[in-house]
């Protein structure tokens, strides 16, 4: 997804543009912890519910959430564009969801 957001950086609102590696790499790391927020850390015996604490998860979500608001906030286009990816931002992230919603959205 983030590779995909590189290439597409032209498509996104002005104030993304800017900060697109920014938002890669929050994409990035956030779909590197996607399997240890599901599974935890299987091999060390380390359950989901212990692998992250509430504070972690409510800073990482306050990051993706700036972005939504930003996306929101761009300009008149973004709300019918996000409304034609038919997605919401979580979706957005994941990479399969992220990179179906970049498709679905092209002309």
């Amino acid at each position: 997804m983030s590779d995909a957001l590189l290439e597409h950086r032209s498509r996104l609102p002005q104030p993304i543009k800017g900060k697109v590696e920014d938002l890669a790499r929050l994409v990035s790391d956030l779909a590197a912890l996607r399997g240890p927020a599901f599974y935890g850390y299987e091999r060390e015996g380390i359950p989901a519910s212990r692998a992250f604490t509430e504070s972690y998860a409510k800073r990482g979500y306050r990051r993706v959430e700036e972005y939504v608001t930003e996306i929101k906030a761009a300009d008149r286009c973004a709300a019918p564009v996000l409304a034609r990816l038919k997605a919401t931002p979580a979706q957005l992230l994941t990479p399969q969801g992220g990179r179906e919603a970049l498709i679905a959205g092209r002309h």
